[in-house]
């Protein structure tokens, strides 16, 4: 990817929103963030942004709901959205029924992983990763 492509940050953690920005403006990307899903809808229409960062799970609407949302207007649907969690939940589910109901469910194009959320997370032993 462009060092000067948009990347649009979508997460309802302050802390998580704020780090994953300083990585990657630290890296040399142009980055807007939006704590909700309205505010990510929204942002994607004003700016076009090279790549949405969106957490599956948010205050105001699912991550799912917004990457569709984004994928079903033509102004958008060519946005890559890479779909990310950290949940609790995930711990009782195989990696692999993780990422087979995941790729039915959200008609993602593959995910790319499930894997052990980093430990400043706090949200669980297991995350998920797709790419729309």
């Amino acid at each position: 990817m462009n060092k000067n492509a948009l990347i649009l940050v979508v997460d309802d953690d302050p802390v998580m929103l704020r780090a994953t920005g300083r990585l990657l403006k630290s890296a040399g990307y142009e980055v807007i963030k939006a704590g909700t899903g309205s505010d990510a809808l929204r942002l994607a229409k004003e700016q076009e942004p090279d790549l949405v960062l969106l957490d599956v799970v948010l205050l105001d609407m699912d991550g799912l709901g917004v990457c569709r949302r984004i994928k079903a207007d033509p102004q958008l649907a060519d946005i890559y959205v890479i779909l990310g969690n950290c949940s609790g939940t995930l711990a009782k589910a195989s990696r692999r029924h993780v990422a087979n109901a995941i790729t039915a469910f959200a008609r993602v194009s593959k995910v790319l992983c499930v894997c052990p959320c980093p430990p400043h997370c706090g949200g669980g032993p297991l995350g998920v990763v797709s790419l729309w």
